[in-house]
């Protein structure tokens, strides 16, 4: 017996004896209708229920105390046929508790019972018949009475025997279903681990999401940063190009005001004598030139500084401001040959006012 069916022992053999112990009364009853010993009837009982209830304290579940129980059941009959002087109808309680005895599926104590109740019927046939029956009954009485125990106690062993072989299934059902409840416990905690260990994970990994996300918005930060310089160079450079232009456009008019000079001067060399209007109006030209090479200066001076801040927010924007770079550098160096051909105009200019 394995201790998964020994659960069940345990209970079938606790009710079996509640069952033995009912009897007490029964017996009482019997022996107070019949007219028999009433003290009689309570002592035999005790002593049929003492067995039966020492082996249960000692092992509730084992064999020996089905054993015990079913032979037990069948003294209780005896005994109640002895107390209602051979009533037929006492012998009832003899079926009725082999029946009884199937639903404890330990075919040994049907078959002890219905040993016991043998023993009973033909010891008690020579010794005390009128305990048996209560009319002369001969021999082939006791053994018809024996064949229908027989006869009970074939099929109720059997399924005694097929009940048994149920709850021994029932038990290693149990067994295994410990051994799964046993694994998915170990199952249990070593999921429960491994999810302590995604949460720790999933944590970390979280925590290095958000600083790859902060990195991520100074680096949005710094490329925004550089789109802006790149704008405000392209800015300056896209100035320094109009002051370029408007420079190129003051220089031009201003040669052909030189070459209005040069005509105006050849002119006057020829009619110098013609008229002192003339040789005022040149010193006017002359004084215009003068204004217009300061002019001219101005729009170096500033020329040259919006270079050079076209450099310096060139150099800001890195690789973004390398194109703007070389602009502003052109620009730079166009503004210093227009502050060259300046000054030489500017030399010439003193040079026809002396």
């Amino acid at each position: 017996m394995n201790n998964a069916e020994l659960p069940f022992y345990q209970k079938s053999n606790t009710v079996m004896l509640a069952v033995m112990a009912l009897n007490i009364p029964v017996m009482l009853l019997t022996a107070v209708m019949s007219g028999t010993s009433f003290f009689q009837a309570l002592g035999w009982s005790l002593a049929i229920l003492a067995g039966p209830t020492l082996s249960w304290m000692n092992s509730r579940g084992s064999v020996l105390t089905s054993i015990l129980l079913g032979m037990s059941s069948m003294m209780f009959s005896g005994l109640m046929i002895h107390l209602g002087k051979g009533m037929i109808e006492c012998h009832f309680h003899v079926f009725v508790f082999l029946c009884v005895l199937t639903l404890m599926a330990e075919p040994l104590a049907i078959l002890a019972a219905a040993g016991t109740i043998a023993v009973h019927h033909l010891s008690f046939f020579f010794l005390l018949p009128s305990s048996v029956f209560n009319y002369d009954a001969g021999i082939g009485i006791v053994l018809l009475h024996a064949l229908f125990v027989v006869v009970e106690a074939v099929p109720a062993t059997y399924v005694a025997f097929r009940f048994k072989k149920l709850v021994v299934v029932q038990g290693r059902i149990l067994n295994d279903l410990d051994g799964v409840a046993e694994d998915l416990e170990r199952v249990s905690g070593i999921t429960a681990e491994n999810s302590t260990k995604i949460s720790h994970a999933v944590h970390d990994q979280g925590e290095t999401i958000r600083t790859t996300v902060s990195a991520m918005d100074e680096i949005s930060s710094m490329v925004e940063a550089n789109l802006n310089a790149a704008r405000e160079s392209q800015k300056v450079v896209e100035d320094s190009i109009q002051a370029a232009r408007n420079g190129r456009n003051e220089i031009a008019e201003m040669a052909e005001q030189i070459r209005a000079l040069a005509e105006q001067a050849e002119q006057t060399a020829v009619d110098l004598t013609d008229s002192n209007v003339q040789l005022q109006e040149i010193t006017k030209i002359i004084g215009s030139v003068g204004a217009r090479t300061k002019v001219i200066n101005e729009i170096v001076f500033k020329t040259e500084l919006l270079s050079f801040n076209a450099s310096v927010e060139a150099a800001r924007a890195g690789t973004h401001g390398q194109g703007f770079a070389v602009v502003a550098t052109e620009v730079g160096n166009l503004a210093r040959m227009s502050g060259q051909a300046a000054d030489e105009i500017g030399e010439n200019v003193e040079a026809s006012v002396t």
